[in-house]
């Protein structure tokens, strides 16, 4: 049973408007969200990301390093489960960003990953068109993310006591690569949590 499918838009990215950091950010803060209903955190999470338009500028953006990383927050450090990550329209690069990132998933992780490219069938198969958009050849309607965004921006004020603690080096702008210094690899997975939170998040 399918509760949160999560969309996401590739191809939409635009790399000189909007980090790659900044876009792990969002997400991180959209999976704060979803984990909050108990019948989420039971029952997990279905991504489906979408990569119509992804282009060499986004593809060769994150690097290995902040690949990894990535990968360490869904995979290690978040409390969310993730029972599939369905790719649909992947370009020939694909292939590329997946050897990137596939050496840091888990085998039981990267089974979960199906590539349909542009087949709604192999989709469908996967993802029930009950709970997919007109746009997937689903039954759910037409895709409105605007309901989504209110209730992010809703949560401003929530964000803002979680994760904007004083902080000594308020105003110091750090590089991306200090981003996730720091990590433990031995930290139990609470810890772990909350030092990625902690890095991610410094100020929100």
């Amino acid at each position: 049973m399918i509760t949160k499918l999560n969309l996401l838009f590739t191809g939409k990215w635009k790399p000189n408007d909007y980090p790659f950091v900044d876009n792990v950010r969002a997400i991180y803060l959209t999976l704060e969200k979803l984990i909050q209903p108990e019948e989420t955190q039971v029952n997990g999470i279905v991504i489906l990301a979408d990569y119509s338009g992804v282009g060499m500028s986004q593809a060769s953006n994150p690097g290995p390093f902040l690949a990894k990383k990535v990968v360490s927050i869904l995979q290690d450090g978040f409390p969310i489960r993730i029972k599939a990550v369905n790719i649909i329209n992947e370009p020939m690069i694909f292939k590329g960003i997946f050897a990137i990132i596939k050496p840091f998933l888990k085998e039981k992780m990267a089974e979960r990953y199906v590539l349909h490219g542009s087949d709604l069938r192999s989709l469908h198969r996967n993802i029930p068109r009950s709970v997919l958009p007109d746009e997937y050849g689903g039954a759910a309607g037409q895709l409105d993310l605007s309901a989504w965004l209110r209730v992010l921006l809703d949560c401003e004020e929530e964000f803002i006591v979680e994760f904007c603690q004083p902080d000594p080096l308020e105003g110091v702008v750090l590089p991306d690569s200090m981003l996730f210094e720091g990590e433990q690899a031995s930290r139990q997975d609470d810890d772990t949590f909350r030092g990625l939170r902690s890095q991610l998040y410094s100020c929100y």
